[in-house]
This record gives C-alpha cells, structure tokens and sequence, in this order.
C-alpha cells in the first residue's frame, strides 16, 4: 500500500490531523473531527479482514514508522526507508543497513548487509546483492541461492523470476525449484489462482500450472483481487473477472486492485474510489489513492503530505505538510510527457505563452490549456481537431491552483 504509492517519493512524501511525532504511548492527533471528514456508506465492511495488530507508516521530520489502527504511534519515525508490514515483518533501513521488525519494533532479522529487501510473503522475502536475487526465510537465513536477474514476490506458493543469463521469466516454489519454465517477457506475482504474464507484447493470465486460462492480449494488466482484475485497453484501464468477462469499461488512465469492495482509478490523474459496479463513492480528488489494507488506504495532497482514509472515505490521519515543492503532472493520452508543474506558482515544462484567463502549454504532441473561472480549473487537451477535457480540478484550495 505504501510502498507502491510513496517510496517513488520518500524524500518529499507520503492523512485527517497534522501530526508530529509523538512518544509511543501518545496518539498522534486525533480522529478526523466532523469539520474535516466526508463519510460515504460505501464498500464492504472490512470486518475480521482486519489484523488487529496492524501497522501503518508514517512520515516526520524526515523519517519514517509506524501508527497502529487508533494513529497511536507504536513505532517511533527513525528510519531512513521502510516497507509496509507482511505476515508481521516489516523492512526498515537505519544506519545503513537493512533490518526487519516485529509490530512492536523489536529488531528480529538483521542488520543485513543487502543491497535491497523486500516484504515477505509465503514466509519468505526477496534480497539483493550485486544486481542479482534470493531469497530468505523468517531467521534471516538464505534458503533459495542469489542466482536471479529478477525476481518478485511469492504468491499462491510460486515467485516469478528471470534466472541469471537468461531473458524469460519463469516461476519457482517455495523450495526453489523451477515449477513453471521461464518463456514469458513478462510476468507478476500469483494472486487467486492466477497471473498476468506478457507474451509477445501482450498480456494473459495463467493458472497455476502455467497454462492460459484467460488470453486477453492486453497492453496491460494487474492482479487479481475480490475476484476482479484491472487491465489496459488502448490507453484505458477497465476490470475482468475471472472469467475474462468485461465488467467495468475502459475509461479509465490509472487503476488499482479492488479490496473491500473498493478501488482507486483515476478519470485522467486526480485519484478517487469506485464500487465493484464502477460506481464513484470516493470522489476524484487526491493527487495518490492506493489500495486498502486493513481498513485503511493511503492518499497523497498536492502539498506532498499524505495520509490515510477508511473504508467510507473518512480522514483518519494526514501528515504535516512537505517544504518540498509539488509536482502535478497532467499527461497528454499520446506521450508520458509531463506539461505542467507546480512550485509555487504554475509554470511549464514546454514552452508557454499566456492570454488573459488561459494558459496554454505547447508540446509536440499536443496542446494543453488550463482554464480558470474562478471555482475551479479545467484542463483540455487537443491534438489536430480533437479535443477532450483532461480533468478538473477542484481541490487542493484554489490558491495552490492556478492565478491566471
């Protein structure tokens, strides 16, 4: 949850009271008050999905650990980097060296002398050294040799990975042995019983016995989660199932996996939350949305603070806000270009001309404008004669918008 939304940008990130950090038995702030909390009777309830021993990261003064469910600090900030935690191991790096911890923050692996660690699953966890991949069990002790180019985590028993010298992927088991041999270009982790794997520039899932069980050709494709999987259509995401039936549509720039009932998309880059119907019950309106995770799902502002929302869209808790400046990168369909940043003041990562209440912001593949009427900002995109509105946007607060 984390890891996937924040680590990109640890040093200016990754919800609602400010925090600061607290000694342990303090709670770090308090619950949203109703003043700064939106409630949406949505999704399912997560129930005994919920580990009552789960830990959240949290981000101060520039370090990083962990709140419990009640945003009670359990953990102090001290480190460097961390992950989120797996079957009750966390990753975290402090004084140059990777350690794992308990939910209590007792050191129970390490330190390690990897370059890279990450989350265990199926009991065990990938580590790095000198580019290459293997694995370790929960004593720290190597159990599946460093022999991989790449490699990823364990699911449904099976991690897929790219033997040393060789360019395709296969999958192992748990006891290192070579179950599926390596033939895809691509491939992700098992998730109920399947995964997508790319082959020749196209992306299908397979069961556990490596044979196609949905052939999608999709340009892209996640996994699977409350029985639905989000894939790439042209530029669109939209969600299978496990069929490979259509069930919500392609309309969609970004998406993310379904849990309790509930997913993060974004219409072009401002993320909020759909139903397993494709209904919007979390609107469109943070700058990062990424799955739940007991309970709990971590959103990032405009201002590089993040924080976390339950499962009917309450702030639970925000961190104080970054000095960093904020980057917002609309993008036009054709290029993964950004055309327009923010640090201080709206300005352009191409050339930019100004006419009145109108920026636009020229690129080779197209044209950007930004529109201000006072409410909000909309952003259009155009190339020859097409034209489509890319997003509008409402929040943050309009004086970190746009002054045209």
């Amino acid at each position: 949850m984390f890891l996937s939304l924040l680590l990109a940008v640890a040093v200016a990130t990754n919800l609602g009271c400010a925090a600061q950090a607290k000694p342990a038995s303090t709670q770090v702030g308090a619950a949203a008050s109703p003043s700064n909390t939106t409630s949406f009777a949505v999704g399912k309830d997560p129930g005994d999905k919920i580990d009552p021993n789960a830990r959240f990261v949290i981000y101060e003064n520039g370090k990083y650990g962990y709140m419990d469910r009640s945003c009670r600090v359990v953990i102090a900030p001290q480190f460097g980097q961390v992950l989120d935690f797996s079957e009750g191991l966390a990753a975290v790096f402090k004084d140059g060296k990777w350690s794992y911890i308990d939910t209590e923050g007792k050191r129970v692996i390490g330190p390690l002398s990897y370059d890279a660690v990450g989350s265990f699953n199926d009991g065990l966890a990938m580590v790095e050294e000198n580019d290459l991949w293997g694995y370790v069990d929960k004593t720290g002790r190597l159990v599946i040799p460093i022999k991989y180019s790449y490699a990823d985590s364990f699911g449904d028993g099976l991690a897929p990975v790219t033997p040393e010298g060789e360019s395709e992927m296969g999958y192992i088991n748990t006891k290192g042995s070579m179950v599926i041999e390596p033939q895809f270009d691509d491939a992700d982790s098992f998730s109920e019983g399947l995964a997508d794997v790319k082959v020749h520039g196209g992306c299908d899932y397979i069961g556990l016995d490596g044979k196609v069980v949905i052939k999608g050709g999709f340009a892209g494709a996640l996994a699977f989660s409350d029985g639905l999987a989000a894939v790439l259509k042209g530029d669109k995401w939209g969600y299978i199932d496990s069929s490979g039936k259509v069930v919500i549509p392609f309309k969609y720039a970004a998406a993310h996996d379904f849990k309790y009932g509930l997913a993060s998309v974004a219409p072009i880059f401002l993320g909020g939350y759909i139903d397993m119907k494709g209904n919007v019950v979390i609107p469109f309106q943070f700058f990062g949305a990424d799955d739940f995770e007991n309970g709990l799902a971590t959103i990032k502002y405009s201002d590089d603070s993040f924080g976390y929302i339950d499962w009917k869209g309450r702030v639970v808790w925000r961190s104080a806000k970054s000095t960093a400046p904020s980057a917002i990168a609309p993008y036009l369909y054709e290029e993964s270009h950004p055309l327009l940043a923010y640090s201080g003041s709206w300005t352009s990562l191409r050339s930019t001309s100004y006419s009145g209440g109108t920026m636009k912001t020229l690129a080779a593949s197209g044209t950007v404008v930004a529109k201000f009427n006072g409410t909000a900002v909309t952003l259009y995109a155009t190339k020859g004669s097409a034209c489509g509105i890319m997003g509008v946007m409402v929040r943050p607060p309009l004086e970190h918008l746009c002054k045209c």
